[in-house]
């Protein structure tokens, strides 16, 4: 920001302009961001997770999850910061708070995709490729 020059500053008011200015766009800005993360991340994540899972089974999953667990997780995540705001905790209070629930998420995104590569790995053993002709060593080589 340039002043002309000998002009008098009213700094109070230009530190709640930058203030302002910053809550604003920082909002924005993760407004605009949200959902191309969660395209470009968390749908190729779960869609990696159903390929293991029947087709009905995948579609009666995908609902529940989208309606209820997104949903739920945000307004949880609003409540839990309201909370730590009300016992004085503030922004750091929530972020200390919010470990033992990122190390569960962890655990459980570890879980589940650990899952998903052993049933994928059982599913390739039950189901040859089309086209594909056994050999006597167990082998398969694949007709083309």
């Amino acid at each position: 920001m340039k002043a002309p020059e000998g002009e008098v500053l009213d700094v109070p008011k230009l530190n709640r302009d930058v203030i302002w200015f910053n809550r604003t766009n920082d909002v924005q800005i993760k407004a605009l961001l949200q959902p191309g993360t969660n395209f470009g991340l968390t749908n190729p994540a779960v869609e990696v997770l159903f390929t293991v899972v029947k087709r009905e089974d995948k579609y009666k999953a995908k609902s529940f999850i989208e309606t209820f667990v997104y949903r739920a997780g945000d307004q949880i995540g609003a409540w839990t910061y309201k909370l730590f705001v009300v016992f004085g905790l503030g922004v750091s209070g929530a972020a200390f708070g919010a470990v033992p629930f990122a190390a569960v998420w962890l655990a459980l995104g570890l879980w589940l995709g650990r899952r998903q590569g052993q049933l994928a790995a059982a599913e390739r053993r039950e189901q040859p490729f089309v086209g594909a002709t056994p050999h006597a060593d167990g082998a398969l080589a694949l007709n083309r």
